[in-house]
């Protein structure tokens, strides 16, 4: 009810739009509120707004009240909505090349993922834009760990595990295959929390932030302590609806979401670690594989990148990126 109530609004809000005479500019995202990404997102509200003079009204809708993150695409296409904060899952919706950034075990560390940033950011920024979207800034979630409710100490305790895997995420789910025995079961992010609840799956994968931010990890008792895959994080506008925009406002935008996303970016570094700490006061047991056990687990993760790599990655990518990092 929530939901259809907000479509509504989105429905309605022009037609108060024309007599304010101001912009609006609806927003959506799947972070919830007091996050750390609504709170710097609620920053770039303000500071758009005051450098607009008061010609703007940015208005964000979070926690995933639109729907999930190919909701918020459709509604942008549909012009009801203006821009969102996205993952990599959500942007690979509308071009999946960007989701090189997320193979499995791809990049060990945070210098080698904003030298793969920053190298890759202007193909992004272009084949984006030929799909009717514009990038105005990258933020981040950060590297993503395993949680479940049975502990995960070999690669043999996977084996008929109910993992969740975000519905819609045709990368995530081919990467899943090369998990022996996991039995992966789809789900729209909205539903997670439900489904650990009822037992309709008992594991996810997120990063300690977004499963602390989410209430996730209320429902688990354990954590793989493998960072097995870096989450990126996007926020795009709409093209047709940025390209409206008068020239001073394009620019606001840009500049102001830049300053804003990067702030998030260093922030969810710091906040993933306070997030990890918290995780381990909270008695949920972080569990470190032997190294035997960490080559095996290393092993299936490049078994899934040469998969995924081969379905969903223009080889072009693939050769800026091992230029960047060094042949793998």
């Amino acid at each position: 009810m929530k939901r259809v109530i907000v479509l509504f609004l989105l429905l309605v809000v022009p037609l108060a739009a024309g007599a304010q005479k101001k912009i609006i500019i609806k927003l959506g995202t799947v972070a919830p509120e007091g996050s750390t990404y609504m709170d710097v997102a609620h920053q770039l509200e303000k500071a758009v707004e005051a450098r607009s003079g008061g010609r703007v009204d940015v208005r964000w809708y979070a926690g995933g009240v639109l729907g999930d993150e190919p909701d918020m695409i459709r509604l942008m296409k549909l012009g009801q909505l203006h821009g969102a904060g996205l993952t990599g899952m959500g942007l690979g919706q509308i071009d999946i090349a960007i989701r090189a950034v997320e193979l499995p075990f791809l990049m060990k560390n945070y210098s080698e993922v904003d030298k793969v940033l920053n190298g890759l950011f202007p193909v992004f920024k272009s084949r984006i834009l030929e799909r009717g979207f514009v990038i105005i800034g990258i933020a981040e979630n950060g590297f993503v760990y395993f949680f479940g409710k049975r502990p995960i100490r070999t690669v043999d305790d996977i084996r008929g595990y109910k993992m969740w895997v975000w519905a819609a995420d045709s990368f995530a789910i081919e990467a899943f295959k090369s998990i022996p025995g996991v039995l992966s079961i789809p789900l729209p992010l909205t539903d997670v929390l439900t489904a650990l609840a009822t037992g309709i799956i008992e594991g996810f994968y997120n990063t300690p932030l977004a499963a602390v931010a989410l209430q996730w990890t209320t429902r688990v008792k354990y954590m793989l302590d493998i960072p097995v895959v870096y989450g990126s994080a996007w926020f795009i506008m709409e093209k047709r609806f940025f390209d409206s925009l008068p020239a001073d406002i394009q620019r606001i935008i840009v500049e102001v979401g830049n300053h804003y996303f990067n702030i998030i970016r260093k922030s969810a570094r710091e906040d993933n670690k306070k997030a990890l700490k918290a995780i381990a006061e909270s008695g949920i047991e972080i569990i470190k594989p032997s190294p035997e056990e960490e080559k095996r687990f290393g092993q299936i993760g490049l078994e899934a990148r040469k998969k995924v790599i081969k379905k969903f990655i223009p080889p072009e990518i693939m050769q800026r990126i091992e230029k960047i990092l060094g042949h793998r």
